[in-house]
């Protein structure tokens, strides 16, 4: 056989054993982790879910509490699940964040149960019919950077003519303040503090964050500005004042979260 046609023959096996190698490489490429084939790539810059609870006093949350800033906030992209999170979680600022915000998923239930609740909630003037939102009202927790629940706010319980829409606690369950809304279907939220009681309540705007909506609101004391969140462009921009104590910042925050709750 000649030489030449042994060459050629090499070079053809060979072509044939790069371009197997770059299609198994490219497969492999596909189907990993962010991959267009592949699971969803982990979130970054997001701590892992504790596996206690790490009780903090109402002076200690105050004192961690993100405050006289302007932070980019933003929907966390990339899979939470494998550190241990449910539901949506935004970074608040940037490029690294000092805190999370996280929405919390609705707990499955049963067809019976999900019957019963449809209704209570048919029986029940709600107050998110008032406002018209059409995002289900949500806890919402405010998470350091070491993975720890510094605030929650969850929807109250509500009875007819109760105006209690969310309580704030700390992670152990101890309630800090109510989010009150106004007796008629309009004006500004009131948020009452529980503990603290020489603190004044705050006022802020009823207002529904989601990533596809551009959207203002802001928290206020008399015609102090204590807090604000606007969209500039793509980017949403929430601004922390300067409080005069730490029941003011936990009242400030207490606002805040009620932003990222759904309809109330």
């Amino acid at each position: 056989m000649p030489g030449s046609l042994v060459d050629r023959g090499r070079a053809a096996l060979s072509g044939a054993g790069s371009a197997r190698a770059s299609v198994s490489a490219l497969g492999r490429r596909v189907r990993a982790p962010g991959g267009l084939l592949g699971p969803v790539a982990p979130a970054v810059g997001v701590p892992a879910a504790p596996d206690d609870v790490l009780v903090r006093d109402v002076g200690e949350v105050a004192r961690l509490l993100p405050r006289s800033v302007v932070l980019s906030t933003s929907l966390v992209r990339g899979d939470v699940g494998t550190l241990g999170w449910t539901g949506r979680m935004y970074g608040v600022g940037a490029p690294e964040s000092v805190a999370l915000v996280r929405v919390v998923p609705p707990p499955r239930e049963s067809r019976a149960s999900s019957a019963a609740r449809l209704a209570v909630d048919l029986a029940v003037d709600t107050l998110a019919n008032s406002y018209g939102g059409d995002d289900d009202p949500a806890p919402v927790e405010l998470i350091g950077t070491d993975g720890q629940v510094l605030l929650r706010s969850t929807p109250a319980r509500r009875r007819r003519g109760d105006r209690t829409i969310r309580d704030v606690s700390l992670a152990d369950g101890t309630v800090i303040a109510h989010v009150v809304a106004p007796a008629g279907t309009h004006g500004p939220w009131e948020v009452v503090p529980v503990v603290g009681a020489a603190a004044e309540p705050i006022r802020a705007d009823p207002q529904v964050l989601h990533p596809s909506r551009p959207s203002a609101a802001r928290a206020w004391r008399g015609s102090r500005e204590l807090a604000s969140v606007r969209t500039e462009g793509k980017e949403r921009l929430l601004t922390l004042g300067d409080p005069r104590s730490d029941d003011e910042a936990l009242l400030v925050w207490s606002a805040a979260l009620s932003w990222w709750s759904g309809t109330v």
